[in-house]
């Protein structure tokens, strides 16, 4: 990480922990494989409630917007590690691209198409419902 900050206040036996991130890295492109470094910058707010005041065992609670920012603990505190691993997944885009147009790799022989087109014949994808295809031929 680069920068980090994070302030933690306690009010009561209730944990509250904020603060915000810059974090860079290495990682591949989803589409062409080709490295991209990421960076990730998030600001965040989290209350920690002691888990017996969390939900019952029947799991019957009824989640208002305002509790997706609370976590629980057991025991004697938490751990700040803990605490940024959990930013940094929430950060994670789903999908790394190396840049909004990447053309990816072609299917059939690796190559990738963002440095040069290959010259494969057009992809002739087998879609699920081509076997209706077939048998509408057959009936007719």
């Amino acid at each position: 990480m680069r920068e980090v900050t994070l302030y933690l206040s306690l009010e009561g036996r209730d944990l509250e922990a904020s603060g915000s991130f810059v974090a860079e890295g290495e990682t591949v492109c989803d589409r062409c494989a080709e490295p991209v470094t990421l960076r990730l910058e998030r600001d965040f707010r989290t209350v920690f409630v002691p888990v017996d005041r969390g939900p019952t065992e029947s799991g019957d609670l009824e989640l208002q917007a305002d509790d997706l920012d609370i976590g629980f603990y057991d025991g004697a505190g938490i751990e700040v590690k803990d605490i940024f691993l959990e930013q940094v997944a929430l950060a994670l885009p789903a999908k790394v691209l190396c840049r909004e147009d990447c053309r990816g790799v072609c299917p059939r022989c690796g190559g990738d198409r963002n440095r040069s087109e290959c010259d494969c014949p057009g992809e002739a994808r087998e879609g699920p419902f081509d076997v209706l295809k077939t048998l509408r031929r057959e009936k007719e």
